[in-house]
């Protein structure tokens, strides 16, 4: 009797979520045997939900409730019978504890640990004992979750190549005095404007400034005695990041130890080198300044 009520609250419940999402059809392609391949006629399966869950979409399944379905004379589910899958419930990590019966109720198979998952409708003649899944997903981070969640106390790793996508803003509370973002890579980011962090802007090749701003942009500065010679030089090498080419970037340079002698001309050799030039005979120090991405 205490069954038969149990029964009769999980299909009333079943029926009172039905708006908001369907269970899955369940069929067998052959009919559902016992331990010892025989097909069990007349007999039946018995699911009972490992845990409490939320139908995803509305709802709830309570913890303990079975759900029976009677096979046929052939040991197959009769036509129109439905279940929850467990990936339409959450949390994820649910399974069914399923027991099968004969005709004359004795238990011929079970317990097993089905999932059900999958495009309806669902072979249950497929089905086999599986694995418990790692009870680690009790209570996961959801894809389509009804409320906001919260990681606490432990760090969110992403291993591999897998990356974090967003479509909304990323926002921290970190107290001034710590740095909101720890980073390895020194590679430049393009499209990135940070506020109070300078902008470079190209205003092109005429006395109209374009203003285009540069993505991926860098400034490089240092400084370099001249070789002397017939005229003295010096070459810069080894900027990296490289600049894209000897095209996507200016230097200006300035003579630091005698100002009469600033009479300089740089070269761009590569991305990643220039040459300065300037008068004969002298081994003055040269600062330079280079921008641009």
């Amino acid at each position: 009797m205490i069954s038969l009520v149990k029964r009769l609250i999980l299909f009333l419940l079943l029926a009172s979520i039905a708006w908001a999402a369907s269970p899955k059809t369940i069929t067998s392609s052959v009919g559902i045997t016992d331990l010892n391949n025989n097909a069990v006629a007349n007999g039946s399966i018995v699911f009972t939900i490992s845990s409490g869950a939320n139908v995803i979409g509305g709802g709830q399944i309570v913890q303990g409730l079975t759900y029976s379905v009677v096979l046929d004379g052939t040991g197959n589910i009769p036509s129109g019978k439905s279940l929850w899958g467990n990936d339409q419930l959450q949390p994820t990590g649910t399974y069914y504890i399923v027991n099968i019966y004969n005709s004359n109720g004795l238990k011929v198979r079970g317990p097993e640990n089905w999932i059900i998952s999958g495009a309806s409708p669902i072979d249950l003649a497929l089905e086999t004992n599986t694995a418990l899944p790692d009870p680690g997903l009790g209570q996961p981070v959801l894809q389509n979750p009804s409320s906001a969640q919260t990681i606490t106390g432990q760090n969110l790793t992403l291993t591999g190549t897998a990356l974090l996508t967003l479509q909304g803003q990323l926002t921290e509370s970190v107290a001034t005095g710590t740095a909101p973002f720890s980073v390895t890579s020194t590679t430049p980011v393009a499209n990135l404007t940070v506020s109070n962090h300078p902008q470079v802007q190209s205003c092109g090749t005429t006395s109209s400034c374009s203003h285009t701003a540069l993505t991926g942009a860098q400034v490089v500065i240092g400084s370099a005695p001249l070789v002397s010679g017939s005229p003295s030089t010096v070459t810069i090498t080894g900027i990296s990041p490289a600049f894209t080419s000897a095209s996507t970037y200016f230097c200006h340079a300035q003579e630091a130890t005698t100002a009469a002698n600033n009479l300089l001309k740089v070269a761009n050799v590569s991305g990643s080198s220039f040459t300065i030039t300037g008068p004969n005979s002298l081994t003055d120090t040269i600062n330079y300044i280079c921008v641009g991405n």
